[in-house]
């Protein structure tokens, strides 16, 4: 007669745990997606606009956060906040560091892609009474970039991704082939 592994009958017997410790897992990092993105783009938008005085804390901010491993900022955040004063759960102390680095990464993505608007495109768009704002937000340029970065894996999971559509290429050989037929070469054929 078999007799299943006794990995599986602590599998069985933990289920419930295990369930309710994979929702608690998706609660957070939605809760971390969204006011993670929504600190991130209000950060990278006083990183490209903003005086130095307001740059200044928010690039702490982003370079102190950004190089700080998640484990690590999530274990300050529950050791530490509790010496400042602040109680807070387990949970809340995983969704404040999560929160925390989605926001960095988040907002170098937000300032890279607006800094990446070519500078003749918003003086074109100046020349005939647009304001910089206007210009900006209604550029594709921007979408090219931190559209590639986020749809291939949310910053907040994937923060060494070595992905090449993080610089806005989702096809580097099709850029390649493209490139060469412009400057007269003979395009190499496709390989897939």
């Amino acid at each position: 007669m078999y007799q299943s592994p006794s990995w599986l009958q602590e599998l069985w017997i933990a289920r419930d745990t295990l369930w309710a410790g994979f929702q608690a897992s998706v609660y957070v990092s939605a809760l971390a997606i969204l006011f993670g993105t929504l600190i991130g783009i209000v950060a990278g938008l006083i990183l490209t606009y903003g005086r130095f005085w307001m740059r200044a804390p928010f690039r702490l901010y982003v370079d102190l956060i950004r190089g700080t491993p998640v484990f690590v900022l999530v274990l300050a955040c529950f050791y530490m906040l509790p010496a400042l004063g602040w109680q807070i759960s387990a949970f809340q102390a995983g969704a404040v560091g999560l929160t925390l680095f989605c926001g960095s990464h988040v907002a170098e993505i937000v300032r890279g892609a607006l800094q990446a608007i070519p500078r003749g495109q918003l003086e074109a768009g100046r020349a005939i009474g647009l304001t910089q704002a206007f210009c900006s937000l209604s550029s594709t340029t921007p979408l090219n970039y931190s559209g590639a970065t986020l749809k291939n894996g949310w910053p907040c999971h994937e923060p060494a991704s070595n992905n090449p559509t993080a610089v806005g290429h989702s096809r580097p050989a099709q850029t390649l082939r493209r490139a060469r037929s412009a400057q007269g070469r003979r395009p190499e054929p496709a390989t897939r």
